[in-house]
């Protein structure tokens, strides 16, 4: 039921990272409006805009996708070398923990930094603050630094506390890496029915927690965020293995499962809905666009958004010790309200965090990439057109993405 494509890289997924990256960057930076009980932003078009911003968060769903397909990639592509499971999990703790450590490391010294100089409110103001440092128990930095803090609780209680705001996502991604590690050394050979067998459990442990019995599952992944990197794992099935009559039942279940999403949104108002119904829609949506993927990711209009979606680790770690201090000065300063905010607060907030993310690249990310970054542009003369392979041939090992997310 299967044949490989000549080139399995999904090019502009790098610009769709690029525009999850940004709305992330422009709901932190939005704090101070939307978060800020004496400043309410309902009222005309100003404040339509800030509440669409106020779901930008959504993006984070969008990578969950987006890293499905990615490890899917690097898995396939691993999956006939001599010891996969080895490789796999040098590749992945090297390109994960490095950078985010240095980023923590950079919060850190801000934090110190603004107390010797006698602002601290700049992080630990009333409006979203960071946690003192004083808070954090033995366990809950461990927590933070192997990222484990989502699920850490369980083990060692205490509240989850995180110390660079966006790890959260982090410790989802880690534990999606180390299941898919897991299933590569134990069903090699039937890696996608392994992970289509435990989507289905983790589908049914979902409805259970929901219309039978709460579980004591938050935070870890079967908690029912799996079903987002499932959906990433279907889109590169569909893609790259997939014969036309499957791949057609695939674009129509990643369809039928946001409908069913959006449907239970009407009768549960939670973010959980909200994430699921914009994950598979995402997801639909990138099955379908793969047609057009150097159309896209080339196009001299997108390149600046794929130039971030690139570096976009970077933007995500170092983004909040950067629009966090900006947001609050400005503020104090008197850019207060929807128009001020949206003329002044959140262009100053996007362009300080892209260069900063470009140093934090340059100077630390790039030392911990699996594989040289590549430009759409400058490769767009080695894609070929899908070419079916006789079942028997084994597929070509997959280029994995620069990003971990």
């Amino acid at each position: 039921m299967s044949s490989s494509k000549r080139d399995t890289r999904y090019y502009s997924l790098d610009f769709w990272r690029g525009v999850a990256c940004l709305m992330i960057v422009l709901h932190h930076a939005s704090f101070y409006v939307i978060e800020n009980p004496s400043l309410p932003h309902s009222g005309g078009f100003g404040g339509l805009i800030f509440r669409v911003i106020d779901h930008f968060w959504v993006a984070v769903p969008i990578f969950f996708v987006i890293s499905g397909y990615c490890i899917t990639a690097a898995c396939d592509g691993t999956r006939n070398k001599a010891r996969p499971m080895k490789q796999y999990f040098i590749r992945r703790l090297r390109r994960i923990f490095p950078p985010f450590w240095a980023a923590a490391a950079i919060l850190l010294l801000g934090l110190i930094v603004t107390s010797l100089m006698g602002c601290p409110r700049f992080y630990l103001d009333d409006i979203h603050p960071l946690h003192r440092l004083s808070s954090f128990s033995a366990w809950q930095w461990l927590g933070n630094a192997s990222l484990t803090e989502t699920w850490r609780s369980h083990v060692a209680g205490g509240k989850r506390w995180f110390f660079l705001g966006p790890s959260w996502s982090l410790c989802y991604e880690e534990q999606f890496y180390a299941v898919c590690g897991l299933l590569l050394l134990l069903t090699r050979r039937w890696f996608f029915r392994a992970s289509a067998v435990l989507t289905a459990v983790v589908a049914g442990m979902a409805a259970w927690n929901v219309w039978v019995h709460a579980l004591p599952v938050e935070g870890f992944f079967f908690d029912g965020r799996w079903l987002l990197f499932a959906a990433g794992i279907l889109v590169y099935y569909r893609i790259q293995r997939a014969t036309p009559r499957f791949a057609k039942l695939a674009s129509l279940g990643l369809l039928c499962a946001a409908l069913c999403a959006l449907a239970w949104r009407f009768h549960d108002n939670s973010a959980a809905t909200e994430e699921y119904y914009t994950g598979f829609f995402f997801a639909f949506m990138i099955s379908l666009l793969y047609r057009w993927d150097l159309a896209i990711a080339t196009h001299w209009l997108a390149r600046p958004i794929t130039w971030c979606g690139i570096m976009c680790y970077s933007v995500y770690l170092i983004h909040w010790p950067v629009v966090k201090p900006i947001s609050h000065f400005l503020y104090n300063a008197g850019v207060v309200g929807n128009w001020r905010t949206l003329a002044v607060t959140l262009p100053v907030c996007l362009c300080a965090s892209v260069a900063c993310a470009w140093v934090f690249h340059i100077l630390v990310e790039r030392r911990f990439l699996n594989t040289p970054p590549v430009y759409p542009w400058h490769a767009s003369g080695q894609k070929t057109a899908p070419s079916p392979a006789p079942e028997s041939a084994s597929p070509l090992p997959a280029a994995p993405p620069s990003m971990p997310i």
